[in-house]
């Protein structure tokens, strides 16, 4: 209680007569301070939102596959489809894929990517539902196959409801896409709604047979991975014992396992980005402190005349500083919750600029949405 009492005594002295007289100061501590929690805030959750963007798109993409085979180096060669041949015999369905980069119109233009799939594998992978209604997935209901066969003809492709309303595209227009340093003009074959596949990289994806993007993009020969799913009543131990077998059938340089691999792959690739992005943060964030810290020590330092009246009226040196601890955490305090505030407004436009750097040098992720 006497504490107590002393601290409500000496805060009006030290710190609201001050404050009244030197508001400007008192102000642009605060702003110090809600300036590097907001920076610091900002890149964080940029960052994490860029990121949780791509682990949602690996995982769209992934779909139901219980294993994916990659490759180490240029791509897996298609004479790896015979080598597992044996295990369409237990019921496994092979779903290879080509993916690539492009961008829509010319050089400058947004990246989207390109999933070359196999029409009649694939469904047993991923899902497809047509702006029409009409679920690509559900032949046993009778569903006609019509639209995602349309995909079968020359330079035809399937985009996203999300894409051909950026983009003003209808079925049977056209679409140039630019990859290295060739154009390619495709046709709009068919609208996905945003379910199954049709979310990844936030809608900016579009789907072709894998034959046009293997001669689109000069990838004759080779897969970027295949998509293996299981039925239903096969086991985890039936599963694990078919993946060694499956390892063993596999060429020099292709590997298997789970499709949480190729997430684990993408984090190893913006680590280097996120490590560069959260010591920004931090610099901001200790630029902050040293502001704060000098701005209190030079506020002391004018409140000595203060200081001095009210030790000389009898008032500890432990009182005295902790009159001034308070302060600096009243500061924080209020400088943090308006720094969060703003560090969560700031956050919406760095992700635009961080989303679009990590988007041209990892993977396509249209304006990812902002995770809090």
């Amino acid at each position: 209680m006497r504490i107590s009492r002393s601290l409500r005594a000496l805060s009006v002295p030290l710190l609201v007569r001050p404050a009244r007289r030197d508001l400007f100061r008192f102000l642009l501590t605060l702003c110090g301070v809600a300036v590097g929690v907001a920076t610091f805030t900002a890149i964080r959750l940029a960052n994490g939102s860029v990121l949780a963007s791509f682990s949602e798109t690996v995982d769209f993409v992934a779909g139901r596959a219980s294993l994916t085979i990659l490759a180490n180096g240029p791509g897996i060669p298609e004479e790896t489809l015979d080598r597992l041949a044996w295990l369409r015999k237990r019921g496994a369905t092979l779903a290879p894929v080509v993916a690539e980069t492009a961008a829509t119109g010319a050089v400058d233009g947004e990246v989207v990517e390109v999933l070359g799939i196999d029409p009649i594998s694939d469904t047993a992978v991923r899902t497809y539902q047509f702006g029409a209604g009409r679920d690509a997935v559900a032949a046993q209901n009778g569903t006609p196959f019509g639209e995602m066969f349309g995909i079968f003809e020359p330079d035809a492709i399937l985009v996203t409801e999300t894409f051909a309303r950026a983009h003003a595209l209808r079925k049977g227009d056209r679409l140039t896409l630019v990859a290295g340093a060739s154009e390619h003009t495709m046709r709009v074959a068919g609208v996905l709604k945003p379910q199954g596949a049709a979310r990844a990289a936030a809608g900016s994806i579009v789907f072709a047979d894998i034959a046009t993007v293997q001669t689109a993009f000069g990838r004759k020969g080779r897969f970027d991975r295949i998509d293996i799913t299981f039925p239903k009543d096969v086991t985890s131990d039936e599963k694990r014992s078919l993946e060694e077998e499956i390892r063993s059938s596999l060429p020099f340089g292709v590997t298997v396992g789970p499709p949480e691999r190729r997430g684990e792959t993408v984090d190893r690739m913006v680590r280097a980005f996120r490590i560069n992005l959260n010591a920004l943060g931090l610099v901001a964030l200790l630029v902050g402190v040293f502001f704060v810290y000098n701005t209190l020590s030079i506020s002391v330092l004018r409140r000595r005349t203060e200081i001095g009246t009210v030790r000389a009226l009898g008032a500890s040196a432990r009182a005295v500083f902790t009159v001034f601890l308070a302060e600096g955490l009243i500061l924080g305090v209020l400088g943090s919750a308006l720094g969060i505030g703003l560090g969560i407004a700031l956050a919406k436009g760095a992700l635009l600029l961080v989303g679009g750097t990590a988007t041209e040098l990892y993977l396509p992720s249209s304006h990812p949405a902002l995770h809090l």
